[in-house]
C-alpha cells in the first residue's frame, strides 16, 4: 500500500501482525492474545505499548532510561526512572504525586490540596508529614507509638506518645522540655540549664520542682498557699505556710518537727520520743 508507505507482516505462529509506517519511522506490533499494540518510534528512541484489557499505555524512552505507564481508569501516569531507582505516580483525582525511592526505602506523597508532603521511611518504620501552610513537620514512629511535630517558627518539637497518653514539647531556645500526661492531669517541664524538673498537677493545684544539684524537691500547693521542700541529703522536709507566716521543718533522723511562727518570733520543737514540745520565745 504505497500511498501509506506501509509494509504489513503477519507472523502466524506468534499471532502477530507487524506494520512499518515509513514516513513516521514507526513500527507497529499487534499481539492479539495479549490484546496489545506496540509502537516503535526510533527518532524518539521510544517504544509505546497499548494494553487494551488494562486500559494502559506504556512508553519506554530509552535515552531517559524511563518507562511511562498511563492507567486510564485510575487517571494515573506512572514513571519509572531506573537510574534514580524511583517510581513516580500521579493520581489526578486525588491531586497526589507519589514517589518511591527504592535505595532510601522511601515513599513520598504530595497531596496538593492539603499542601502536604508525606514521606514513609520503611527502615525506620516512620511516616513524615510536611504541612507547608503550618510550617510544620510531623513524624510518626510506629514502633514507639509516637508522633512528633516540629513547628519551626516556634522552634518547638512536640511528641505524642499514645500508649502513655503523653505529649512532649521541646522548646529549644528555652532549653525546655514539657510533658503533658493527660490521665494524671499533669504537665512536666524540664529546664536543663537549671537542672530542674517542674510538675503541674492541676487537680491538686500543685506545682512540683525537682532541682537535682540540690537534691531537692519543691511542692507548691496553691490552695493552701504552701511551699514544701524536700532536701534529700538532710532527710528534711520544709513547709512554708504563707498565711500563717510559718515555716515547718521535719527532721526525720531526729524524729523532730520544728515550727517557726514568724509573727510571734517563736520557734516550736516537737520531740516525739520525749513526748515533749519546746517553745523558745525569742523576744522574751
Amino acid at each position: 500500500m504505497s500511498y501509506l508507505e506501509q509494509t504489513v507482516f503477519t507472523i502466524a505462529y506468534l499471532e502477530h501482525t507487524v506494520f512499518t509506517i515509513a514516513y513516521l519511522e514507526h513500527t507497529v506490533f499487534t499481539i492479539p492474545y495479549l490484546e496489545q499494540t506496540a509502537f516503535t518510534m526510533p527518532y524518539l528512541e521510544q517504544t509505546a505499548f497499548t494494553i487494551v484489557y488494562l486500559e494502559q499505555t506504556v512508553f519506554t524512552i530509552a535515552y531517559l532510561e524511563q518507562t511511562v505507564f498511563t492507567v486510564a481508569y485510575l487517571e494515573q501516569p506512572v514513571f519509572t526512572i531506573p537510574y534514580l531507582e524511583q517510581t513516580v505516580f500521579t493520581i489526578l483525582y486525588l491531586e497526589q504525586t507519589v514517589f518511591t525511592i527504592l535505595y532510601l526505602e522511601q515513599t513520598v506523597f504530595t497531596i496538593l490540596y492539603l499542601e502536604q508532603t508525606v514521606f514513609t521511611i520503611l527502615y525506620l518504620e516512620q511516616t513524615v508529614f510536611t504541612i507547608l501552610y503550618m510550617e510544620q513537620t510531623v513524624f510518626t514512629v510506629p514502633y514507639q507509638e509516637q508522633t512528633v511535630f516540629t513547628v519551626p517558627y516556634q522552634e518547638q518539637t512536640v511528641f505524642t506518645v499514645p500508649y502513655l497518653e503523653q505529649t512532649v514539647f521541646t522548646v529549644p531556645y528555652l532549653e525546655q522540655t514539657v510533658f503533658t500526661v493527660p490521665y494524671l492531669e499533669q504537665t512536666v517541664f524540664t529546664v536543663p540549664y537549671l537542672e530542674q524538673t517542674v510538675f503541674t498537677v492541676p487537680y491538686l493545684e500543685q506545682t512540683v520542682f525537682t532541682v537535682p544539684y540540690l537534691e531537692q524537691t519543691v511542692f507548691t500547693i496553691v490552695y493552701l498557699e504552701q511551699t514544701v521542700f524536700t532536701i534529700a541529703y538532710l532527710e528534711q522536709t520544709v513547709f512554708t505556710i504563707a498565711y500563717l507566716e510559718q515555716t515547718v521543718f521535719t527532721i526525720l533522723f531526729m524524729e523532730l518537727t520544728v515550727f517557726t511562727i514568724l509573727f510571734m518570733e517563736q520557734t516550736v520543737f516537737t520531740i516525739p520520743y520525749l513526748e515533749q514540745t519546746v517553745f523558745p520565745i525569742l523576744y522574751m
